[in-house]
């Protein structure tokens, strides 16, 4: 499941891991010329994270948990 959100400064994704197993993905956004973090909602950390840029797209592979939601901001 993702959501996204146009904010001033950017745009924000909310993706969500609905399965009761890990999986590893590579997460593509309508977006180029920003810098990508994860943002951790259970204690409020946020960290760079290792994305590419192609054709106008950001790619940013990401692990989950069984039923572990991430939030990234580009």
């Amino acid at each position: 499941m993702s959501l996204s959100r146009r904010l001033t400064d950017g745009e924000h994704y909310f993706l969500s891991n609905r399965l009761d197993r890990g999986q590893t993905i590579s997460a593509s956004f309508r977006v180029s010329g920003k810098r990508p973090e994860l943002w951790h909602a259970e204690d409020g950390r946020v960290e760079p994270v290792f994305y590419r840029i192609e054709n106008g797209r950001t790619t940013v592979p990401l692990q989950f948990d069984a039923g572990l939601h991430r939030s990234s901001t580009t």
